[in-house]
């Protein structure tokens, strides 16, 4: 039985990688708003005439 610590050592090191994984809060991924121009939008609605 040679190499049995270190096999127990690698399996406890994966399972506390992965609770950290689990217990980290996920950053979700925020919407971001695209910028218009201004007046862009405004000069398609209320063409000055």
């Amino acid at each position: 039985m040679a190499g049995w610590r270190d096999h127990l050592s690698d399996l406890l090191r994966k399972a506390e990688d992965l609770v950290r994984d689990l217990a980290a809060p996920r950053p979700e991924p925020v919407p971001v708003p695209v910028p218009v121009r201004v007046g862009e939008g405004r000069r398609t609605r209320m063409p000055n005439r």
